[in-house]
């Protein structure tokens, strides 16, 4: 396995270098990869992040809808949950890749 901080032979910016190393060696499925280190960095997998109520720095409310028509993929070993029901509309599906977990609380 070669070095995250070199890229053939020449050394980029050392976050560009983890990055490519992570995509190449770790997650082949790129876009896998991008959603998976959304989730990380805005807790939500989506473009807008977590959907929060509220003016404080610490925000007391989350929101989510009650029904999608989204295809969506819950990543490996992350939890993921719905509040009392999720309608799944035509085309939209759930897809829990191996150690994600997915509840209706």
């Amino acid at each position: 396995m070669s070095s995250p901080c070199r890229d053939s032979g020449t050394q980029v910016p050392e976050f560009i270098s983890l990055i490519r190393w992570v995509r190449d060696e770790l997650y082949p499925d790129l876009i896998t990869m991008l959603d998976e280190i959304r989730l990380l960095l805005t807790g939500s997998a989506g473009p807008n992040g977590p959907q929060l109520l509220g003016e404080s720095p610490i925000k007391a409310v989350q929101y989510m809808a009650q029904t999608t028509t989204e295809e969506l993929m819950i990543p490996a070993f992350t939890n993921a949950f719905a509040i009392d029901s999720l309608t799944l509309e035509d085309g939209a599906s759930i897809e829990i890749r191996d150690g994600g977990v997915f509840k209706v609380l």
